[in-house]
This record gives structure tokens, sequence and C-alpha cells, in this order.
């Protein structure tokens, strides 16, 4: 995928807004603020006020099909997805809530890091399930204490990732906020970054995942081809994404973003990011049920990057109770004796 011209980026957006009414003239979640890298508390009390202002509920309504297929998922999925990010809370000073990071040493430190951010809560309407997110990702410190791991803990507690300065105009982009916080680890020196949600709990010491990244530049988890995906992704997106990289990633395997990692020195990766930087520029191509995911599928499923899904350790990145499994103890404990590094506890 080459650098995206704005012209390119116009052409696009026609491609993709081709068959609505829209009136189009931008990315729909960018908003306007200062570069800067450290942003004031007065910045993100405005900086939320803006993304709460911006209301895609039109544009949603005009990519969702008109006769979608049985199991294709519903218009309000598609809504908790793609607003995440305009719903998030950066900043609460009324119940004394403001954006902190920790940098944690973990046994005997190293030059290893494990990352994860959480905003302070979610939309009310949406029920209990968002808002365990900061509870959960209080218990991963103690828990990868335990495992022997010797390297360091990165973790923003409300905020927003920024660490060039410009990501703060894409916070509203669902899901992207990922690779931001994994560029805020190599700012601090760390070549190997490994993503976790903040809902994955570490069960086993996740070094060799770490040598891996070494070894092979990246550790992702990616599931086979499946037609169900295609009910999770609107088809003016898929088409989109197709024509900035190639890649129909119904028709490729998933990459899977609860767990990953990248050698953020590598060549592979500076590949990925830049890519995928262009893809948070245009914004569009996040909307889906899975937004990061599939914007990732897109870009590493291309032939110079497909190798990266097949390395060691990828199968075992984490485990979950299956559907009909209880999440308890014995289980979590099962997936520990398994060999998984994680294991990811439902909301």
């Amino acid at each position: 995928m080459r650098s995206l011209s704005k012209k390119l980026i116009f052409f696009t957006l026609s491609l993709f807004l081709n068959t609505s009414e829209f009136a189009y003239s931008g990315n729909p979640f960018e908003i306007e603020a200062e570069e800067k890298i450290e942003l004031s508390t007065e910045d993100y009390i405005a900086i939320q006020a803006k993304l709460k202002e911006i209301n895609i509920d039109t544009l949603l309504e005009g990519l969702y099909p008109t006769t979608p297929p049985p199991s294709f998922k519903s218009l309000k999925q598609f809504w908790v997805r793609c607003t995440r990010g305009l719903r998030q809370t950066l900043i609460n000073p009324e119940k004394d809530c403001y954006p902190v990071k920790d940098l944690i040493q973990v046994g005997h430190g190293g030059k290893n890091c494990i990352v994860c951010c959480v905003p302070f809560d979610n939309c009310a309407k949406l029920g209990p399930k968002q808002k365990s997110r900061a509870r959960m990702s209080s218990t991963i410190l103690a828990a990868l204490e335990k495992t022997g791991f010797n390297g360091y803990f990165y973790i923003f507690k409300g905020g927003f990732p920024n660490p060039t300065g410009k990501e703060i105009r894409y916070a509203g982009v669902p899901y992207a906020f990922k690779i931001f916080m994994m560029l805020e680890a190599a700012k601090l020196g760390f070549s190997s970054v490994l993503w976790i949600d903040s809902a994955c709990l570490p069960i086993n010491d996740p070094t060799p995942i770490f040598e891996t990244l070494e070894l092979h530049e990246a550790a992702f988890l990616s599931v086979p081809i499946s037609n169900y995906r295609s009910n999770l992704i609107f088809p003016e997106t898929r088409k989109l994404l197709k024509s900035l990289t190639g890649v129909d990633v119904i028709k490729n395997p998933h990459v899977v973003t609860i767990v990953f990692g990248l050698k953020m020195d590598a060549d592979s990766a500076k590949k990925i990011i830049d890519q995928y930087y262009q893809m948070v520029r245009i914004g569009l191509p996040f909307l889906s049920c899975f937004p990061e995911e599939f914007v990732l599928s897109a870009i590493i499923n291309q032939p110079e990057l497909r190798h990266l899904l097949y390395c060691n350790h990828s199968k075992k990145l984490f485990g979950r109770a299956k559907p009909n499994e209880p999440d308890s103890l014995s289980t979590k404990q099962q997936r520990k004796d398994a060999g998984y590094f994680f294991y990811q506890r439902k909301y």
C-alpha cells in the first residue's frame, strides 16, 4: 500500500460513499486539537466535549444493508462498536478521575514491555459491561508478577495514548488506540512490545512470546477464513479495505488483537504502523464490529507481510472459556495447564 495522497483519499472516500446521499468532507471521527504530546486537564475536557458532539448515526444507517442477511449483526451492535471512541471517558474531574500513566517494573525488569490502556468508564445506557475494564486492568500487575515475568508493564488509565502529539485528533476512531499505546512504549526505548486487552489475566510467564518477537518480529493470533465474518463488517468497509490493500478481509485469515506483539524497530512493524496510520487518517476503514482487527487483517494479509501470521506460540497467546463453560477458577487453571499465556475473562 503506497502513501495516500489527498487526491487518492478523496477518490477513495467517493468510492466508499458512492451509493449514499451523504455530503462527505473528511474523516467523521477527526477533531481539531493542538498538536502536542503532553495534554493538560483543560485539553482533555475540551477534547472529550468535542468527541461527544460527533454523531455518526446517519452515516451508519446509510451503510447498513437495506436487506441484511439473517445472521448480520444489528445496527445497534454496529453502533456500539463504531462509537466506542466517541463515548469514552478520558477525564472526569467531578469524580476526581484524572489521566494516569504508570510504567511499572516487574521482577528484575528488562527490555520487554506489556502495554494496556483503559478509559474511566463508558456510556451508562449500555449497562455495566464496559465499566468493568478499569477494574479488570487493576488485577493484571499482581498476576503478571506471579508468573515470574521480568520486564515492564505500562498502563494508561484515562487519557489517551498520544506518542507523536497527532493521535489525539483521532481519539474518536474506534479501537485505534492499541497501536498508539505500543508506540508510547517504543518512545521509552522498548523494542519488543506486547499489547493485552484489559480483560486478559497473565497465567503463564509470557517471556517466550518476546523471544518470538526477537526472531519473528511479530506475534499474532489469526483464525481461519469464515463467511460468518461477513456479518460483522459493512459491505462498503470491506470494499474500501480491498481497494486500499488488495486484500478481501472475508477471504483471508482474520487477525485477533486481544493479545498481539510487535518488534517495534523491525521493518515489518514500521510498514504495518505506516499503513495503519494512513487508515486512521481516513477513519472509514474502522467502520465494522471489529474495527482495528479488520484493518490489521487487511494490512497483514498483504503478500509482503503475510508471513507474520505464522509464528511460534501464536495459538497460545490467550485462552478463554468456551460458550458453555463457566468463567471460573477451574477454567482458568485448565487454560494455564494447557500452556496459554493469558486468560481472557468475561466482562
